[in-house]
């Protein structure tokens, strides 16, 4: 969804390993991204990942919490923020349970604490015409698309996985 259409400043927010950063800096040779996280173990980690595929040069990774040392506007801002609400965590597979940092899959109690982070500031920080991509949890597709229509974005579209089931919210400062 992000590479539908062109974007050339670009922040990914909660980078982990950094492979949406690296991703969209490989295919689209012209952009500049920052990458932000708050553990300084996954920019680490990412920054080793940007130079190992030849990106590096235009990938910037901060220490941030979401927004707290972001500056300066663009044309997308994508995120895969924890979203398992904290009754799921015992549901999930051993493969994702003991893989990921728990800060990196629950955010707390209803799981949406971070989309109401990302959702409500990022306006200040998109381009006219800017685009906001961020995953959801199965079962988060009405009430995220609600905060951005709520937060006044535009075009809000919640796309499914090949399961079937909400996957991401895409939505435009149009």
């Amino acid at each position: 969804l992000a590479l539908e259409i062109p974007a050339f400043r670009i922040l990914d927010l909660g980078t982990g390993s950094g492979v949406i950063a690296i991703t969209l800096a490989a295919e689209w040779p012209s952009a500049k991204i920052i990458a932000s996280d708050i553990s300084e173990a996954a920019l680490k980690i990412a920054t080793e990942n940007a130079q190992l595929h030849g990106v590096g040069q235009r990938c910037c990774f901060l220490l941030s919490d979401w927004y707290s040392e972001i500056k300066g506007t663009y044309d997308l801002i994508v995120s895969n923020p924890p979203y398992i609400a904290q009754a799921q965590m015992d549901s999930l597979s051993n493969e994702v349970r003991n893989f990921d940092p728990i800060e990196a899959l629950c955010p707390g109690k209803s799981g949406l604490s971070a989309h109401e982070k990302i959702v409500s500031a990022a306006s200040q920080f998109l381009r006219p015409k800017g685009r906001l991509i961020v995953e959801i949890g199965y079962d988060q597709g009405v009430a995220v698309s609600r905060l951005a229509k709520n937060a006044g974005y535009k075009k809000v579209k919640i796309h499914k996985d090949l399961e079937q089931k909400d996957r991401v919210i895409t939505c435009c400062s149009c």
